[in-house]
Formats: structure tokens, C-alpha cells, sequence
């Protein structure tokens, strides 16, 4: 899907894919965290609509604000997958920052085909294909 996009895009989906196949599903998610923040952050500039997507104190959103931002995009139509979009920003959160939390094939699995929808849609909004 990201074949003839930029090589860090490449990079982290080739992390994401090796981390799920080594059954590392904390690593994955943390890497599909990225990965949607990357593509809102994308979609936003090739948009030329950077300055939407800062905060009071000038700088830029983190991936739950850019997730809030990209979904209320009316012309971008993203409200359906908010819902994917927060549900992996938070399994990435809980697999960086919770002690007690570790993923497993199910927190990836149960998303991996709204994941691929949403992924292709940012794509499509960042002009990366």
C-alpha cells in the first residue's frame, strides 16, 4: 500500500509488518501510532493546511488532537473512522506508556481491515500516491 511513498513511510510500515509477524504487538502498535500520525501530519501539510493543526502555544498537535482535527475535516469525510483512528492511537499509548499493559495479536487483528481503509485514505489526502 505505501510501495512509492516516501522511504520513511516505507520504513515504519516495514517496522510494523516485523513487529507483527515476531509477535512484538506492543512494537506494532506503537509503529501504527506513528504511522497514522505521520499521515494526518502529511495530509495536512500537502493540504496547505499546516497552521490548523498547531496549538495556542504555537506548536503542533499531538495524534489526539490531529485525530479530533482530521475527523471534523468535513471535505475530508474521516468522521467514520474516528473511531479506528482513537482506538489504535490509544493501544499505542497504553503499549508506550502503561506498566501493566502489553497488546497482543487481537488489540492489532480486530482493526486490520479499517485500519487498511484509513490508511489508504490518508494516503490518498497526504498526495503520497
Amino acid at each position: 500500500m505505501v510501495s512509492g511513498a516516501p522511504g520513511n513511510f516505507v520504513r515504519v510500515v516495514d517496522q510494523i509488518n516485523g513487529a507483527y509477524e515476531r509477535g512484538w504487538y506492543d512494537a506494532c502498535a506503537v509503529m501504527l501510532r506513528r504511522l497514522l500520525e505521520m499521515l494526518i501530519f502529511e495530509a495536512y501539510v500537502a493540504n496547505d493546511m499546516k497552521n490548523k493543526i498547531k496549538g495556542q502555544n504555537g506548536r503542533f498537535l499531538r495524534l489526539t488532537g490531529l485525530i479530533r482535527m482530521a475527523c471534523s475535516e468535513s471535505r475530508w469525510a474521516l468522521d467514520d473512522n474516528g473511531a479506528v483512528l482513537r482506538e489504535l492511537s490509544a493501544i499505542g499509548n497504553w503499549s508506550a506508556h502503561k506498566r501493566r499493559f502489553v497488546a497482543n495479536r487481537d488489540d492489532i487483528d480486530k482493526h486490520v481491515s479499517a485500519l487498511r481503509i484509513v490508511v489508504q485514505e490518508l494516503i490518498f489526502l497526504a498526495k503520497l500516491k
